[in-house]
């Protein structure tokens, strides 16, 4: 083999081990990755990575045994209950920094998407519009990712 066939070679073997882990990294999306840190967290007393509290409380509600209302739904997701007089969820959120420009919050099954800027840092504050749903049970979601369980009161 002479020496362009050699140096040749090597370039494809690159090519194609650049190729192959960016199939791989492709594979996580940013929405994926936080899934994980989200199960990671609801697994932890302590937090890790992410960080998100309700209500103006200084607790992370992510975390076991941080359930505002002192129960867990059948899911095992903290549940927060609103007040009948209460017309929006103030919440607050430290995600990994870079990661997102915007958020997307939802009650799962409802159609109201409520996009909220990320700072640098990865954190966000809103208030979300809880008096636009009826009365019942929702999941509150981060980009698709179920955070909370919500029930808004008759």
């Amino acid at each position: 083999m002479n020496r362009f066939s050699q140096r040749m070679t090597f370039v494809i073997m690159g090519l194609v081990i650049l190729l192959g882990v960016s199939m791989v990294s492709a594979q996580y999306s940013a929405d994926d990755r936080l899934q994980r840190l989200v199960n990671a967290e609801r697994r932890s007393r302590t937090t890790v990575q992410i960080e998100c509290s309700i209500n103006n409380v200084r607790v992370n509600i992510l975390n076991l045994g941080n359930s505002p209302s002192g129960e867990t739904d059948r899911n095992g997701f903290n549940i927060v209950e609103l007040t009948e007089d209460q017309k929006a969820l103030p919440v607050v959120c430290a995600l990994p920094a870079g990661e997102y420009s915007t958020v997307t919050l939802r009650f799962e099954g409802t159609d109201l998407e409520w996009v909220v800027k990320v700072d640098l840092n990865g954190l966000f504050l809103t208030e979300f519009p809880t008096r636009l749903f009826p009365p019942g049970a929702y999941y509150l979601t981060v980009n698709n990712v179920r955070i909370i369980r919500v029930i808004v009161p008759e």
